[in-house]
C-alpha cells in the first residue's frame, strides 16, 4: 500500500480505464461521476470511504470516473499488494472486504428487484448460476452445446477432444498461477503472450433454452464470428444461434479459437 496526493480537480481515473487499484480516502473529498451525455455527478466521498475496490477482483473497465474535489490524500491498494496481504495476513483486509461484500450484496439485491419481470428473471438466474439441472424439466430446457478446438492451443486446452457442456453457466478464463483466490473457471486457458486471456474472461449461459456468450469484463474482449463482445463500446452479451459459431478468446487472431455448436433442447448438435 502507498499514499498518493491529488490536487483539487485532478482526475484519479476515468470511465473505461483498465486499472486494478483500489483507494481509501485519507484526507479530502473525491467526486464519482460519469461522462456519458456530459459530466453527471453520482456521489461525493469523504475521509474513510473506499472506492474502486471491485478492480481488485475483476478485469473489468472502470464504469465511472473519479476526481479530487479538494487537495486529497489517498491510500492506494494495488492488486498485487491485496493478494499478497490476503496470503500473509488476511485479517488486515477485513474492513476492505466488508465494503466489497456490501457492494456485491447491493448488486444482487438490485438484480433480484429487476428479476420481477420473467425475461429479466431468466437472465439474472443465468448470470448468478442458479442450478438449472436440479429438475429433469430444467435439464430438458438446456441447449446442447459442444466446444471444438480450431487452433492448436484450443485443441490442447480441450485435450484434443470435443467438450460437451454439461452445465450452465460455463466459465472460461486464464490460469493465474498461484493467484487463484478469485478465479472461477470450468475451462482454463494457459497463458500465451499472443493471447492475453483474462482470469475471468467469458462464459456461456442458458436463458430459456437459448445459449448466450457473455464477456465477463475482459480487456481484449471475446469475438463471435468476427464481432467483438465486451469492452466499453460493445455489448457484453450475444446469443449463439443454433448451428456453428466461431468464438475467439482474447482477440480475433487469438491462439484460442473455438467452434461452438449449439443444438436446440431435446436435440443433439451436429
Amino acid at each position: 500500500m502507498r499514499e498518493a496526493t491529488y490536487r483539487a480537480g485532478e482526475v484519479i481515473f476515468t470511465e473505461g480505464d483498465y486499472s486494478t487499484d483500489a483507494y481509501i480516502v485519507r484526507r479530502g473529498r473525491v467526486e464519482v461521476y460519469v461522462t456519458r451525455d456530459g459530466d453527471r455527478p453520482l456521489a461525493v466521498l469523504h475521509e474513510g470511504a473506499v472506492f474502486g475496490e471491485l478492480a481488485l477482483l475483476t478485469d473489468q473497465v472502470r464504469n465511472a470516473s473519479v476526481r479530487a474535489l479538494d487537495d486529497a490524500v489517498l491510500v492506494v491498494i494495488s492488486q498485487d499488494a491485496f493478494l499478497d496481504t490476503w496470503r500473509r495476513d488476511p485479517a488486515v483486509l477485513l474492513p476492505l472486504l466488508r465494503v466489497i461484500f456490501e457492494r456485491v450484496r447491493d448488486i444482487v439485491n438490485l438484480a433480484n428487484e429487476l428479476s420481477i419481470d420473467e425475461h429479466n428473471r431468466a437472465i439474472v438466474e443465468a448470470h448468478l448460476g442458479e442450478a438449472e439441472s436440479i429438475t429433469s424439466h430444467a435439464r430438458e430446457r438446456m441447449p446442447h452445446v459442444v466446444l471444438e478446438g480450431i487452433t492448436p492451443g484450443a485443441r490442447e486446452a480441450l485435450e484434443d477432444a470435443p467438450l460437451v457442456v454439461g452445465h450452465f453457466p460455463f466459465r472460461i478464463g486464464g490460469d493465474s498461477g498461484s493467484d487463484r483466490l478469485f478465479v472461477n473457471n470450468d475451462l482454463v486457458l494457459p497463458p500465451r503472450e499472443s493471447s492475453p486471456v483474462a482470469r475471468n474472461h467469458c462464459m456461456l449461459i442458458n436463458v430459456s433454452g437459448k445459449c448466450f456468450l457473455v464477456d465477463r469484463g475482459s480487456r481484449m474482449g471475446t469475438f463471435v464470428n468476427g464481432t467483438r463482445v465486451g469492452g466499453p463500446r460493445s455489448p457484453s452479451r450475444v446469443e449463439l444461434g443454433a448451428g456453428r459459431s466461431e468464438v475467439a478468446v482474447a482477440g480475433p487472431r487469438s491462439a484460442y479459437r473455438f467452434r461452438v455448436i449449439v443444438g436446440a433442447p431435446g436435440a443433439s448438435p451436429s
